[in-house]
């Protein structure tokens, strides 16, 4: 079975959102849906904007809200959940949000040796996000608080290569234009590579998660690509912070701003694009529906 989130859908939820609190679904390779949960909000949890990671026969995901009231948020700062194939949900943590813990979970989760980690997009120390720490019986820490002058900001794209993690945030570094970093399981951090707002030809803004092959890592931007904005690119980089850029993507009827980085099947990578393609016909349509595309590493 394949199984996914959706960031709104399922009941009427606690929070009185007409749009509900969220799902995670699965569905069969044919395409048909094979079952859902629908998060409740309150103490449940709500807003899944990550992936499920499927660990030993168990699903562990995140929402962005719910959980219990914060600092951060009237809506909670968000939780850890796991999950059974079957749709058997338990709420493995509740973030408490700054100074002390994160808030607002997204993105990706990864193990490494039996731990699992992840990251917030607030809280912490600096109020600029975490990555933390839980282990399955849902003791939690904060393994890094982002924030400090020139450092990474709302951290994301978790992926474990070697035995260190690395991932991206959107923003932040010495360049103003988001990061690749690594950082140790004690906490230590440092910048692999650092993307510019202004000299956008290796890429601005780092999105989606990294995935690791060979000893390299490889992701998209966002923008970037050309001296006045472009259109995103994919890129790999070597983790002493190296870059190449694999591709610059051209607009319609290429694809337009790649925003979940890429995934990793034999010799190709695969992605898709916010914007691009062919298949926009009606009146005011300009950017076209988006593309998936394929290339080689």
């Amino acid at each position: 079975l394949l199984y996914g989130t959706a960031y709104y859908g399922g009941t009427r939820c606690k929070d009185d959102n007409v749009r509900g609190c969220g799902t995670v679904f699965w569905i069969d390779p044919s395409g048909g849906l094979r079952g859902t949960y629908a998060f409740l909000g309150g103490y449940d949890g709500a807003n899944p904007e990550g992936p499920v990671t499927l660990l030993d026969g168990t699903l562990y995901g995140t929402t962005v809200n719910g959980g219990m009231r914060c600092r951060d948020s009237r809506k909670g700062c968000g939780v850890v959940y796991t999950m059974t194939v079957s749709g058997e949900e338990r709420v493995l943590y509740r973030f408490q949000g700054e100074p002390n813990d994160g808030s607002a979970p997204t993105g990706n989760l990864v193990d490494l040796n039996g731990t699992i980690y992840g990251t917030t997009m607030y809280g912490g120390r600096y109020n600029h996000g975490t990555i933390f720490a839980i282990s399955a019986s849902g003791s939690e820490h904060v393994v890094y608080s982002a924030g400090q002058p020139n450092d990474i900001l709302s951290p994301s794209g978790l992926v474990a290569s070697r035995g260190t993690l690395y991932g991206t945030s959107e923003l932040g570094g010495p360049r103003s234009g988001g990061t690749v970093y690594a950082v140790s399981t004690a906490g230590s951090e440092h910048i692999v590579h650092s993307f510019s707002q202004s000299e956008t030809l290796d890429g601005e803004r780092p999105v989606g998660r990294l995935i690791a092959v060979d000893g390299l890592l490889y992701g998209a931007t966002q923008y970037g690509g050309d001296k006045h904005s472009g259109y995103g690119v994919v890129y790999s980089l070597t983790t002493f912070g190296k870059l190449r850029v694999l591709y610059r993507f051209k607009g319609v009827p290429d694809g337009d701003y790649p925003t979940a980085g890429v995934s990793d099947a034999g010799p190709n990578l695969y992605g898709t694009t916010f914007q691009g393609g062919t298949g926009c016909y009606h009146y005011g349509c300009q950017g076209g529906y988006g593309t998936v595309f394929r290339m080689a590493r």
